[in-house]
């Protein structure tokens, strides 16, 4: 029996997040996996016990290549908007190297819920947008009351980018939605001058 190797690995875990994308988690057969990333049967089920392993298994290889690629990210920059400006940029490039990756991280929680291998990359995102908020709050420029309420809206508007948003997005879109979080939409008032 030949060991398994990376490339083969990643080869059929690309091959999975394709079709994975393009139809719900039950219509999709190892044999299609299998043919897709163009192995025989039996080594597919050499490397994954089954359908359920093998979905999980390209969520957990997602996750752990994430994590370290943001962090990587924000080390570039020191000041903390600069380091919030980088989440979403650093995000937008790992989904556009893993363009299936996103309709399936929806499909799984449609199916199961939250409890998945992408949790931990979502939660290590979530501590460091509060981390730097509690950051910022201790500027005294900024007041911001409940930070994980702040890195979830943060985290939401990065999705809705994402999702919506007109293709390409800018890096200046990526930009305004951390200025919107941070500054919000109304306009400063202005001082009148009263003699």
């Amino acid at each position: 029996m030949r060991p398994r190797t990376p490339e083969l690995d990643r080869r059929i875990l690309d091959a999975a997040s394709t079709l994975f994308a393009s139809s719900h988690f039950h219509e999709v057969r190892m044999e299609d996996i299998s043919a897709k990333a163009e192995v025989g049967k039996g080594t597919l089920y050499r490397y994954f016990r089954d359908k359920e392993e093998l979905f999980l298994a390209l969520l957990e290889n997602a996750a752990n290549d994430f994590q370290p690629m943001l962090d990587k990210a924000l080390q570039l920059h020191s000041d903390p908007i600069q380091r919030l400006k980088a989440i979403p940029k650093a995000a937008f490039r790992f989904f556009e190297d893993y363009p299936h990756l996103f309709q399936v991280i929806q499909q799984t929680e449609a199916r199961i819920g939250l409890e998945h291998p992408w949790k931990k990359a979502r939660a290590h995102t979530t501590n460091v947008i509060c981390e730097i908020l509690k950051e910022l709050n201790q500027t005294g420029e900024f007041e911001i009351n409940d930070p994980l309420l702040l890195a979830l809206i943060f985290q939401g508007g990065m999705r809705s980018l994402f999702h919506f948003a007109p293709q390409p997005r800018s890096e200046s879109m990526m930009d305004s939605l951390v200025d919107t979080i941070l500054y919000g939409v109304r306009k400063p008032i202005k001082e009148t001058n009263q003699s």
